[in-house]
């Protein structure tokens, strides 16, 4: 090194600054916001790869299948009703930690659950009575026929894939509430009372027996695990041994053959994920997976959307194929670019909660 350059070091030497405390809180909220979600435990890709197909799964079983093919697609959508949605409640409950911080839990579970789900499920409430009334389509569900069928549908007994974030709300609520009751005596104690509210709830039919199961077993698998479990082989027997006491049948009802049956799924398919990340492809279904609120949130409506076209669609493709791909697109796909939206017109803040809702695709 010249001397000239050791003049100008020593003249002008290096300068580090370390954040406090102190600058830490004079940080705004969001800045804090990004800055915790930053340094926040990185979440299992292979995760939102099994999230982001139970996703897309869950839109193509909520469409109305026509055509000459309506059929194979009802066969296939029965056998995906025993899969989707059990895997879905297993991860929320293996990810809820809720009860760790109850007072916290309740306040994002009010901002991030209920507030969407009072928003957009009462829309799509409203979206029933007018296409049942006045535009004369055929729809799912019926539309409610007064304002207290309207308010119990919100409440009680959601309709459409609302009933997902209803059933969230319900669980996690009652985990939230038992652990603010029971927090002094410890965790053991919190999921005590947290269970003994579920239980309240699904003896009310607040919730079904198969929600309670498949969450409860989530939040088992979550006690003492970092990462959901993964293991093709055992996944397999699972699946092969509940198939053979089934005869080959997969089945709805609740029970041991049932909770093994999901749990092979959801080992089966997280190990295969864990496999294919280096594939573009799998990139894509986890980011659709790490979006998977918003496609809770619109599917519904951008289905109904769809369905005015199915008399020209048809005419196109008499299989009903071409509606259910357009379907399908429009429902996860479109849903996401509704969250993208609502984070470009600084909405999400309002509507959901959060300052960005959005997901990026990462590579």
């Amino acid at each position: 090194m010249s001397a000239f350059s050791n003049r100008l070091q020593m003249r002008f030497p290096a300068i580090s600054w370390e954040p406090t405390a102190q600058d830490a809180t004079k940080r705004s909220p969001r800045m804090n916001e990004q800055s915790q979600t930053a340094t926040e435990k990185k979440r299992d890709v292979s995760s939102d790869i099994v999230k982001g197909l139970a996703i897309f799964l869950m839109v193509y079983g909520h469409i109305i299948h026509v055509g000459s093919l309506s059929y194979v697609q009802d066969g296939l959508v029965r056998v995906i009703y025993t899969l989707h949605m059990p895997i879905f409640l297993i991860l929320s409950g293996f990810y809820f930690t809720g009860f760790k911080e109850p007072k916290e839990g309740v306040r994002r579970i009010l901002s991030r659950l209920i507030r969407p789900y009072v928003i957009f499920g009462g829309l799509y409430l409203i979206a029933l009575m007018l296409s049942e009334h006045f535009l004369h389509i055929r729809t799912a569900n019926s539309a409610p026929t007064s304002f207290q069928e309207f308010f119990e549908t919100l409440v009680l007994h959601p309709k459409g894939g609302y009933w997902f974030l209803h059933t969230l709300v319900i669980l996690q609520l009652s985990i939230c509430i038992g652990a603010l009751i029971g927090s002094a005596k410890g965790e053991a104690y919190s999921l005590c009372f947290g269970l003994a509210f579920i239980m309240i709830a699904d003896m009310l039919t607040l919730v079904s027996d198969r929600s309670v199961v498949f969450f409860c077993i989530g939040v088992a698998i979550g006690r003492p695990r970092s990462t959901v479990p993964k293991s093709l082989l055992l996944g397999l027997a699972l699946l092969g041994t509940t198939l053979y006491e089934n005869d080959g049948v997969p089945f709805a009802a609740i029970g041991l053959t049932t909770v093994a049956w999901d749990m092979g799924a959801l080992l089966v398919v997280m190990s295969l994920s864990a496999h294919v990340q280096k594939f573009a492809i799998s990139e894509y279904i986890a980011w659709l997976g790490r979006n998977s609120l918003a496609v809770l949130v619109f599917h519904t409506a951008l289905l109904q959307a769809v369905k005015p076209f199915i008399p020209q669609l048809l005419a196109i493709d008499a299989t009903g194929f071409t509606y259910s791909v357009i379907s399908v697109l429009a429902g996860s796909l479109g849903s996401v670019l509704m969250f993208w939206l609502l984070d470009r017109l600084n909405l999400s803040k309002h509507l959901l909660g959060i300052h960005r809702s959005y997901s990026p695709v990462k590579f």
